[in-house]
């Protein structure tokens, strides 16, 4: 093919070559059905595993056999027939922690050094299934509606409920070649529910509440509402606000996304966090005048399970107001983290 698209150049013939060019494409530069080549691959999280294996599938169903032979004499467990599956990649998609995991095969898109960077790539996607989840979760009748249960809640505390939960999302797929497409639309489902919320809190139409959250000027575009305090500097909560992109290396310092513990949280006056945050006292020590902070536990199982050691002030103090935070200072806070904080006496 090489010499033929050279004669082609000689010739002046630069439609045959560009012809000759596309053909090659289609060319793998491997023999994709050598007999003689094998390659697997293993990964896994807590109890669930994945075999990426190539080779005929055959020989993937006779692994799968002697896999659940193994679990069963050695470790006396059971391998679920109906959820150990096995698909070919390029035709099908097999499901992993929430994500779906395909080979690509596109020949046509070039790298800038020429190849075909690519094609035969093992691919992460987001399943639209999610981006039907969370449309059922905000609609009724198949129409996205208001979150009744918000009423009492301030603005800032609403916002932040919906930005919790569309950033949480976001973290947990940013690894998936199609993050920007499925996530504006979980964006669009969140966004419609949330303006709709304010909207009948205030009894008025949803484009005066887009008239007056939106950050003009901002890009992307984002709904704001800021809270000011007096000689310091003002809470905002943003919904919005977020490049949609690719991350191949996963959000640093994140954990696992859970709508219960972004949404679920105490909404009346007295447990509001941004009412604490506005008071500026420490909940610890009860000093006052200085900067404050959040601690944050992911649920009050955690401190209040048997067997576990005495609480200390703190944890009782959270346990007794059933909270999952704690407005502190950062002294207290910082030594909640150490271990050293055992508070007041009580």
């Amino acid at each position: 093919m090489k010499r033929q698209i050279a004669k082609a150049r000689e010739a002046g013939d630069f439609v045959e070559v560009e012809r000759l060019k596309r053909e090659r494409r289609k060319m793998p530069s491997v023999d994709p059905c050598d007999p003689n080549f094998r390659r697997l691959r293993y990964v896994r999280y807590a109890d669930d595993f994945l075999l990426g294996f190539a080779g005929p599938k055959s020989e993937a169903d006779e692994i799968r056999q002697r896999l659940g032979a193994f679990l069963q004499e050695k470790l006396k467990l059971t391998l679920s027939p109906e959820k150990t599956l096995i698909t070919h990649a390029h035709d099908g998609k097999a499901k992993f922690l929430g994500y779906e995991i395909s080979v690509v095969r596109e020949g046509t898109l070039i790298a800038s050094n020429g190849y075909r960077a690519t094609n035969g790539r093992i691919v992460l996607l987001m399943p639209r299934k999610v981006v039907d989840k969370y449309r059922s979760m905000y609609s009724k009748g198949g129409k996205v509606i208001h979150r009744p249960e918000l009423m009492v809640d301030t603005d800032y505390t609403i916002i932040q409920r919906f930005q919790a939960v569309l950033a949480g999302v976001y973290n947990y797929y940013c690894m998936a070649s199609n993050v920007g497409w499925r996530m504006h639309g979980i964006k669009w489902v969140l966004e419609v529910s949330l303006v709709k919320t304010l909207a009948l809190k205030y009894r008025c139409s949803t484009t005066e509440i887009f008239r007056r959250y939106k950050d003009v000027g901002a890009e992307p575009t984002r709904l704001q509402v800021v809270v000011e305090r007096k000689d310091k500097a003002p809470l905002v909560a943003i919904f919005g606000g977020i490049y949609f992109e690719k991350k191949p290396e996963g959000m640093v310092g994140t954990t696992d996304f859970s709508i219960q513990s972004a949404w679920f949280r105490p909404g009346c006056r007295r447990t509001e966090v941004v009412q604490r945050l506005l008071a500026g006292k420490c909940e610890i020590c009860g000093k006052e005048g200085e900067p404050v902070e959040v601690h944050h536990i992911r649920k009050l199982a955690d401190i209040d399970r048997p067997g576990r050691r005495p609480k200390t002030a703190w944890e009782r103090i959270m346990s007794a107001r059933k909270r999952k935070t704690l407005v502190t200072f950062d002294e207290c806070h910082k030594a909640i983290h150490a271990g050293q904080h055992d508070g007041p006496k009580l």
